[in-house]
Formats: structure tokens, C-alpha cells, sequence
């Protein structure tokens, strides 16, 4: 049986590496499964003889999937701190570059963090997508770091219905979006 404390470290050594910029490792049935985020082109080779050499053979995950953060994201700071199943969370801190003459983030600095973090989800889940329709509800203005927490509600065929909630960091519901993300 693997523990949550052996998990923790083998996250913490495949972190190490020097282009691995996030991971996120899941015991699945008798093995292990990890998800990176990666600060640069890497390959899974790389990543793979890399689990290899500082884990061995015992204690390499079954299953890499990983992805290079786009420099919006970098500019946005939005950072990836769950994920699941179907499920992910991110945050993005509150910068003045992002607000508008008031102080409030812009609602497009909101709704690509809602759309971030759903499409991330998606292309974690099933590989290469992109947003067909996204639509958002602003319900208050924003002046704190926000979590997105998107779910995938549906899939059928190449076709994912997700849904993404936007709070501050208070908890208060900030703004709702749905969108229909295409997998290539």
C-alpha cells in the first residue's frame, strides 16, 4: 500500500527536476499516476528516466502526463493547486496590472482564469482542446486573489461541458462560467 507520505515524497524528488515547475502524483489502483506542469519543453523520456534514476523502478509512476504553462498563464500568475478527477482548482493573486482605474480585476483577467482553469482540466483529462463557447456571470467585484474550481460536467464524444465557480479569498462567489471545450 502506498501512503500519502510516500507520495508527498516522491513528489517532492520529481520536483527537483529543473523544468518541472508543479506536480501532482495519485495512487490508481496498485500504481502511482502524476500530472506536471512544466516550466519548459521537457520530454516524458526525460521526465521517465528521471523518476527512474532518483525513484528506481519500484516507485515510478505509471502514467506522466504533463503540459509547458503558457506565458498568459505566467502573466496572469495562475497557478494550478488541486487536481482530481475531473476536478481542478487554480488561483491567481491580485496584482494592479490586472485591475481596472477602481482597483477591480478586469473581467477578462477573470474570465481567462475561469477559462484556464477549465480548458487545463480538460486537456489534463483527454489531451489537446480548445474553447468553443464560454459564457460568465459576474455576480461581485473582485479585489483579493481568486480560486477557480472548474468541473467537468459532461463528456460526449469530442465534446466536454464544464463548469467553473470564481471565489475571493473570503469564499464570496465572484463570478460563474460554462463552457464547451472541444478535444481534438
Amino acid at each position: 500500500m502506498i501512503k500519502s507520505q510516500k507520495i508527498d515524497e516522491i513528489e517532492s524528488i520529481i520536483l527537483r527536476h529543473p523544468k518541472v515547475a508543479q506536480v501532482k502524483v495519485i495512487k490508481e489502483g496498485n500504481g502511482l499516476k502524476a500530472t506536471l506542469f512544466l516550466k519548459e519543453s521537457a520530454t516524458f523520456k526525460e521526465i521517465i528516466d528521471w523518476c527512474y534514476e532518483k525513484l528506481g523502478r519500484r516507485d515510478i509512476p505509471i502514467e506522466i502526463k504533463g503540459r509547458p504553462y503558457a506565458l498568459y498563464e505566467l502573466l496572469l500568475g495562475i497557478k494550478e493547486i488541486n487536481i482530481q478527477k475531473d476536478y481542478i482548482s487554480m488561483t491567481m493573486p491580485y496584482r494592479r496590472e490586472i485591475t481596472n482605474i477602481h482597483g477591480i480585476i478586469h473581467g477578462g483577467a477573470i474570465s481567462s482564469l475561469a477559462d484556464n482553469a477549465m480548458a487545463v482540466l480538460v486537456s489534463i483529462s483527454y489531451g489537446s482542446c480548445y474553447t468553443k463557447k464560454i459564457e460568465i456571470e459576474f455576480f461581485e467585484p473582485a479585489k483579493s486573489d481568486l480560486l477557480a474550481e472548474a468541473k467537468i460536467i459532461k463528456k460526449k464524444l469530442n465534446l466536454c461541458i464544464c463548469e467553473a465557480d470564481i471565489r475571493n479569498k473570503e469564499g464570496r462567489l465572484i463570478a460563474k462560467a460554462s463552457a464547451k471545450i472541444l478535444v481534438r
